[in-house]
């Protein structure tokens, strides 16, 4: 399935400013993660949607094996928050597509640039792990604790 939360436009426009794009990604992922927690799936999944594509976008434009790293974390945690979303609305084939999609961009960044195995091997198993958890059904808020303090705002301003 092919998700789509940034309109073409958008899209197009963060890819060409990233001072853009980490703005966005922050007040998505920021507003996602408040809704997350506030249970209200329908409100957390358009914005986790659109951090999880704009991170996307970021990874794709980073220069350095550190704001590399920074990226797949972010991917990674509006992935699994989008996918934890998806799963709690009953919705779990969306959830394992996410998942899917982060799994392969993260593998294809290891294959591009293997001297980031350490990090993306990390973010692979977690990712992987939760993947089962969706299939055996034990994906849910709950598991959910380690995005508590995510410290994604810490880390965007690094990266410009």
């Amino acid at each position: 399935m092919k998700f789509s939360f940034l309109c073409a436009s958008h899209r197009v426009l963060l890819q060409s400013d990233l001072k853009k794009a980490l703005t966005l990604f922050q007040a998505g992922f920021d507003s996602g993660h408040y809704y997350f927690w506030q249970a209200d799936w329908s409100e957390a999944i358009p914005h986790l949607g659109c951090a999880f594509e704009v991170a996307e976008i970021i990874l794709t434009q980073t220069t350095t094996e550190k704001e590399a790293s920074r990226a797949c974390d972010w991917l990674t945690s509006s992935a699994l928050l989008l996918a934890y979303s998806f799963n709690n609305k009953n919705n779990p084939v969306e959830a394992q597509d996410i998942i899917w999609l982060t799994i392969n961009r993260i593998e294809r960044q290891l294959v591009n640039n293997p001297t980031q195995a350490v990090f993306c091997s990390r973010h692979l198993e977690r990712l992987y792990d939760d993947l089962a958890n969706i299939s055996n059904g034990k994906l849910t808020a709950t598991t959910a604790s380690a995005f508590d303090e995510v410290g994604i705002s810490n880390s965007v301003s690094q990266i410009h």
